[in-house]
């Protein structure tokens, strides 16, 4: 959410924001429950409840009513203490907290995304059903992307070589025991990874600076992003989220990084909707990232990321082939694409040609007028 939210309703339970610089969190390490929600078969009796608030008047007492799910029990659970260093994205209403942190005992930076359901916007939606779907997605996509290190998986070792140092290192979810005014506890749910020192795309678009970035680097850094999205989508983790705030870029070193799995979609997984098609050779390669992204720029138009000679569904369509010319190194596309997505790239490429021919037939015409429009002028004149 990049938009400030409303103000919360009061809460006669709900203390301040608790995640702030200095805060000293133990935390317990936890198996996160399996994902569930749509995209998934339900292994759960969790509904969603529209409209809570039409029940319970306040978001403390219907987090009390409603704990996080729980996960398979784990023998000897690892304890540790975090603190907090600052924040990265934070606010009552925002969702998912996101700090800067590192162990008590240790000095290496981390980031914790922490899903407090007393923290999202209470509002129509269910809060802590939101914040267990979050949690749940984005901890199995972490588990099956530690796995890509793994012999015998898809594509492996190239999956693993296509995504070194494009997604975060994962550090394990835990659970911690907040507390409301009146004293009762309740658990909260949280995700460790590694924390990276340079800024997201979003930032970089927000603040200005997006011209003290060569164009060509900055097309460079975004064809990374498609690549490493394809990949992701090739070993069976569609990230689902691809936007500029999720995109990290280190534009010196040309690295990027690909955040959030929060509605991530699994393939594999025992109760994934998403399966291989039956009968069916599995794919051998990712799907070429002009099919993936339908010959657009994925909500960078407008942004300024992209130069403005790019935005036309020619040049668009021009540079996915110049950037990955090998069609053979890429999966052959899909029904959609020949029936609904390259019609529609066609239509649109012809349309702009026809706008560009109708504003030169008009730009001639023009200049055709003008020494009419002159001399008529200068007899005018001559008549006065």
């Amino acid at each position: 959410m990049d938009h400030p939210p409303d103000p919360p309703i009061k809460d006669d339970l709900k203390p301040g924001l608790p995640y702030v610089p200095g805060a000293v969190l133990k935390i317990q390490q936890c198996m996160p429950h399996p994902p569930f929600g749509f995209m998934y078969r339900d292994m759960t009796s969790r509904v969603e409840r529209m409209f809570p608030w039409k029940q319970f008047d306040t978001a403390s007492r219907f987090c009390l009513q409603y704990p996080p799910l729980q996960g398979k029990p784990i023998a000897n659970p690892e304890t540790r203490t975090i603190v907090i260093d600052s924040q990265i994205r934070c606010g009552d209403g925002r969702g998912a907290q996101v700090v800067k942190c590192h162990f008590e005992d240790g000095e290496t930076p981390l980031v914790a995304k922490i899903y407090d359901p007393l923290y999202y916007l209470w509002d129509m939606d269910d809060i802590t059903y939101n914040a267990d779907l979050e949690f749940t997605n984005e901890a199995a996509a972490f588990v099956t992307l530690q796995d890509m290190d793994k012999e015998h998986t898809v594509g492996y070792p190239r999956v693993r070589e296509a995504l070194k140092g494009s997604i975060p290192r994962y550090y394990g979810s835990y659970t911690w025991e907040s507390q409301l005014l009146d004293g009762q506890r309740r658990d909260v749910r949280l995700i460790l990874m590694e924390y990276f020192a340079f800024p997201s795309m979003r930032s970089i678009i927000t603040e200005g600076r997006v011209e003290s970035i060569p164009a060509q680097v900055r097309m460079q850094l975004l064809a990374r992003a498609f690549e490493i999205y394809a990949w992701l989508g090739f070993y069976g983790v569609n990230q689902h989220d691809f936007a500029p705030r999720n995109i990290m870029v280190d534009p010196d070193k040309g690295r990027v990084v690909l955040l959030d799995f929060s509605i991530a979609k699994i393939r594999g997984l025992y109760n994934s909707k998403w399966s291989a098609p039956q009968g069916k050779p599995p794919p051998t390669n990712p799907k070429h990232p002009l099919h993936l992204f339908k010959g657009t720029w994925a909500l960078m138009d407008g942004e300024g990321w992209v130069p403005k000679h790019l935005y036309s569904a020619q040049a668009r369509y021009d540079w996915f082939l110049a950037q990955w010319p090998d069609l053979t190194m890429f999966q052959p596309p899909n029904w959609f694409w020949y029936n609904v997505h390259e019609p529609s790239l066609r239509k649109a490429i012809e349309r702009e040609k026809a706008e560009a021919k109708k504003r030169e037939d008009e730009a001639e015409m023009k200049e055709k007028k003008r020494p009419v429009q002159k001399a008529k002028r200068r007899r005018k004149k001559r008549n006065w």
